[in-house]
Formats: structure tokens, C-alpha cells, sequence
């Protein structure tokens, strides 16, 4: 339902869907994003201070959240305005989630 919802809300343009993944009201709403990533919304979009989503998500502690940004292709690696990567917001917030998704995957899975 709430993909049909949300689908039906968003143009097809991608812009809106995006906006609207950086402002999805917390605490993260995995479902909410994965429909509007499927509308189009980037996942490496940023807000005004650099943050992304899997940087929010990281950061306020959100397993779900950050394990489907990371799955859709979120960086591990990218910088905000101040130079912080999601790992390293989640650790300054004592969060423990992006450490296990962000372990690299064994060649034997």
C-alpha cells in the first residue's frame, strides 16, 4: 500500500523523491525509503551540509535504514561538509550498526 501510495504522490522526476529521502521524518523509515528510492530518489543525494541519507541513518542508529541504503548503493566512503563519513558519524554517536554492514563480504558467502 504505501508504494502505491507514494508512487502516486511523486511525479516521475526523481528530484522530488530525493528531497524527500532527505527529509523522511526519522526514525528511519526503511519502507518509506525503499519506495522512494523505487520513485527514483538518489542515494547519493546530500542536504545543504553534505550529509546523505546512509550518513543520517548511520548516525542515528537505524540497522534497517542503513543496511537498504547500503544494499541500493550508498558510499561508505563519502565526506560531508565538515569531512565526516557515515562511519565515522555513527561512531561519534556511539552507534554500532554501519560497523557489521559495512564489513566486506566473504568470497566464501
Amino acid at each position: 500500500f504505501r508504494r502505491v501510495l507514494f508512487r502516486s504522490l511523486l511525479p516521475s522526476m526523481p528530484r522530488p523523491a530525493t528531497r524527500l529521502l532527505l527529509g523522511v521524518g526519522w526514525p528511519g523509515h526503511a519502507g518509506v525509503t525503499r519506495a522512494l528510492l523505487d520513485a527514483g530518489a538518489s542515494v547519493e543525494a546530500t542536504r545543504e551540509n553534505g550529509d546523505s541519507a546512509l550518513s543520517i541513518s548511520a548516525q542515528r542508529n537505524h540497522p534497517k535504514m542503513t543496511k537498504l541504503l547500503i544494499e541500493r548503493g550508498a558510499s561508505l566512503t563519502h565526506k560531508n561538509n565538515t569531512g565526516d563519513t557515515p562511519l565515522l558519524l555513527a561512531a561519534g554517536a556511539g552507534s554500532t550498526g554501519l560497523g557489521s554492514q559495512a564489513k566486506p563480504k566473504s568470497h566464501h558467502d
